[in-house]
């Protein structure tokens, strides 16, 4: 597959975020993972100014216990105040954990 690249922003990275297959089913439902991918999608452009913003999604299904399962986000292009706008948007769509305080 041919990939274009396009000009990133000096301060713009590539970063990951997985996203747990049990969350997208809690928020979306079983089997709607194109849904939650498009709403990823509407909340990386959404917080994102560039007009170059990269995003791709990979399932991430290698471990042998179906609770460790997750959709790999690739976003490059997004700076780090509007990938802190974009995992704020991800909480708004119940697909972040909730921090687990105090356990180790």
């Amino acid at each position: 597959m041919n990939r274009t690249r396009h000009a990133v922003p000096a301060n713009a990275s590539q970063r990951t975020h997985s996203v747990p297959l049990r969350l997208i089913e809690q928020a979306f439902g079983r089997d709607e993972v194109d849904s939650a991918c498009d709403e990823i999608l509407a909340a990386a452009r959404t917080a994102c100014s560039a007009p170059r913003l990269s995003c791709s999604f990979s399932f991430e299904c290698e471990h042998p216990n179906p609770w460790y399962h997750a959709v790999a986000v690739v976003i490059e292009g997004m700076q780090d105040q509007e990938y802190e706008q974009f995992l704020l948007a991800l909480a708004r769509l119940g697909l972040v954990e909730a921090a687990q305080g105090g356990r180790q």
